[in-house]
């Protein structure tokens, strides 16, 4: 039977966002609402279940058994049997970028995995079907930069693929993780250098005007760029490379009410929104003022204008502050939407590109550097046939990086591949490259702390989480005096020293659980740059750095961190998919691998993630969090027991990711139900 969505919409007579806890109401006093005959899964350790929940004025007045319950019921009251299905808190998404949680009209490939000859004729569609004019752009969403994205014979690279789609539009793929995008020539073309003048992207470029930008530009053994262009990159071609992955051009009338329908959906109550520039402030402002606000929001601010690379940075931090502060004041008088927190990229991206020639090394620093792999795929066939290594300690290879000069040139080049089967630049030491300047981290953190914003880090490599301790750690007294949290996200690979770091500092770590699931072709763009294997199983093994280290939610969690739950949709999905990254959190397995099963949490750990710890990182563990008498009734009834799943076996826990949400309460206010029809 199809399942129907209803909608229902709060009213802007909701309470004080993180109001301080009410009077306990009188016993006498009828609910407005009460859930009976179900598993109320507390969070709180010390009364774990409870039977029933009765709500008056946005608050719970009672928690405990359905005969204790009875005294609750009014002339007034909506009585929900639930028929022993579950309850917990509302979901807390401590790294979402909300607004990307819908989709527009526009071309979109929707994170499917395409080959490049059958992405062709679909984005050819989209230059008709939207009515595409010469010369205009052809923008495309969600585009799956990590599977799929096959080379063939006619289109030998992304480029070649999107200059088929045309060469009289500018053609840009916008990857579903918000820091791949690729182009087509005519794109490319319209590279603006830093003096502002159109100057194309290309081999000599790559070595004059947009050098300090070459690490992050795929190129071919020739060193002409292959299209795959990453990070700030990209704003030599697109004044805001994210502008449009949060859809932030949307009038707010047709996508904010879409937003709050979607995360009432699935049960989002409270969202941590982590690269909020003054458009996506304005859409949050919008809303709030609309009276139709689903659930509460903090917004971690970015600056609105990237400086071109090599521009001094620290300089800039004063003004950052100011205009932050500013952007806070506005708000400060806001029911639901905390403006008090801050994002900071410490570097990119860790996959690199198998499929170019030579492959495109990742991007984000690793402390050890990286290896430097050749793969042999049957692309047909699509499997990996075998996997080589440069030996950068051979002696070819040494004559390479004491003489890179004498072993430049296409002719030169070519010779060189022709008798060792690989070029000259793979050869080279590489470990990878900060977002920033040395000593920016540090600075900033510093600064934005004293100022009383709670920082926020993206790391994802070893190197820039180490720079996060650092930082962390000089600002910690600041941030002790002023209540407020430090925080990190991603974190794919942390040093066994800085896992300890990262606990004895108390740090927030938010992970996108989904992401420990083992995706061998995702992996494949990954784990060969940073361990020498030569199979796929070789990839999972715990002898690998790697493995040992990738996401390690359970050695935080004993270290003393504070782990939390963050979909980072639209990244890989607009749908924040909180029960599959529950799943994951606790299996770590795709049914034939497991991405190190010491790192898995149990089931208690993975809910505590999105619920009362996102609370104690918005210091409102007092009203959110669990369900006690006194606090805000964020609540969520769901269509099965993900505990009971869990302690039942691997086969019945897999079933945790296709749980639905069948009922959204915010403030004490029903705002969404699900029924059959």
């Amino acid at each position: 039977m199809k399942n129907r969505m209803k909608f229902i919409a709060i009213t802007s007579l909701a309470l004080v966002l993180l109001a301080g806890c009410s009077q306990t109401t009188p016993p006498s006093t009828s609910a407005d609402i009460v859930l009976q005959d179900g598993k109320i899964y507390t969070v709180n350790q010390s009364a774990p279940w409870a039977e029933s929940v009765a709500i008056k004025d946005g608050r719970i007045i009672y928690v405990g058994n359905d005969e204790g319950m009875s005294k609750f019921k009014g002339d007034n009251t909506r009585v929900v049997s639930l028929n022993g299905k579950m309850v917990m808190p509302g979901i807390t998404d401590t790294h979402i970028h909300a607004l990307g949680t819908t989709k527009p009209d526009m071309c979109d490939l929707d994170t499917k995995p395409f080959s490049l000859d059958d992405m062709v004729p679909l984005l050819r569609n989209c230059i008709t079907q939207y009515d595409i004019k010469p010369g205009e752009k052809l923008s495309v969403l969600q585009w799956s930069f990590s599977v799929g994205n096959q080379p063939s014979a006619k289109y030998p690279t992304l480029r070649a693929a999107l200059d088929g789609v045309s060469t009289q539009h500018s053609v840009i793929l916008s990857g579903d993780d918000g820091h791949h995008s690729a182009y087509n020539s005519f794109a490319l073309s319209q590279a603006r250098d830093k003096d502002g003048n159109v100057n194309p992207i290309n081999k000599e470029t790559l070595k004059t005007a947009y050098k300090d930008y070459a690490s992050m530009i795929s190129v071919d053994a020739k060193g002409e760029p292959t299209g795959g262009i990453s990070e700030t990159a990209r704003n030599l071609i697109q004044s805001q490379g994210m502008e449009e992955f949060t859809f932030a051009d949307t009038k707010s009338q047709h996508l904010m009410p879409r937003v709050a329908k979607e995360l009432a959906s699935v049960g989002v109550t409270s969202v941590f929104d982590p690269f909020v520039g003054e458009s996506v402030l304005g859409h949050y402002d919008w809303l709030e003022k609309s009276g139709h606000m689903t659930f509460r929001a903090r917004l971690g601010l970015v600056p609105d204008e990237t400086p071109w690379i090599s521009d001094p940075e620290i300089p800039m931090i004063p003004k950052y502050v100011e205009d932050f502060k500013a952007k806070r004041k506005r708000f400060e008088n806001s029911k639901y939407v905390r403006v008090d927190a801050v994002k900071l990229f410490a570097d990119a991206v860790l996959e690199g590109n198998p499929f170019t020639d030579p492959p495109t090394m990742p991007v984000s620093a690793m402390l050890n550097g990286f290896l430097s792999p050749q793969y042999d795929f049957d692309l047909e066939a699509e499997t990996l046939n075998s996997l080589a290594y440069i030996d950068r300690n051979s002696d070819v290879c040494k004559s390479v990086i004491q003489n890179p000069e004498q072993h430049s040139g296409n002719a030169v080049v070519e010779k060189f591949r022709a008798t060792n089967g690989f070029v000259p630049s793979q050869c080279m030491p590489y470990k990878g490259i900060l977002e920033h300047q040395d000593g920016y981290i540090s600075a900033f953190t510093q600064q934005m702390t004293d100022a009383g914003f709670n920082v926020h880090i993206h790391a994802i490599g070893d190197t820039a989480v180490r720079k996060a301790a650092d930082a962390f750690e000089a600002a910690k007294p600041s941030a002790d005096a002023q209540g407020l949290s430090q925080s990190i996200v991603h974190m794919q690979v942390i040093h066994p020293d800085d896992q300890k770091r990262l606990g004895d500092l108390g740090v927030f770590a938010s992970f996108t659980f989904l992401w420990n699931r083992p995706e061998v072709e995702y992996d494949l763009m990954v784990v060969p740059f940073i361990d020498e294997v030569e199979t796929i199983e070789d990839m999972y093994s715990m002898d690998n750095y790697y493995i040992q280290n990738v996401y390690p939610a359970k050695s935080l969690i004993d270290h003393g961190a504070i782990v939390m739950g963050g979909s980072d949709a639209p990244v890989g999905s607009r749908d924040p998919l909180t029960f599959a990254s529950i799943e994951q959190a606790i299996s770590r397995s795709n049914g034939q691998f497991i991405l190190n099963p010491d790192e898995r949490i149990d089931i208690h750990q993975a809910i505590a993630a999105y619920t009362i710890n996102g609370a104690k990182f918005f210091g409102n563990e007092d009203n959110l969090g669990t369900i006690e008498t006194g606090k805000l009734a964020d609540l969520i009834v769901l269509d099965r027991n993900i505990v009971e799943l869990a302690e039942s076996g691997y086969e019945a826990a897999v079933e945790i990711a296709h749980t639905q949400v069948e009922m959204t309460i915010f403030d004490g206010k029903i705002i969404y139900e699900m029924s059959g029809e």
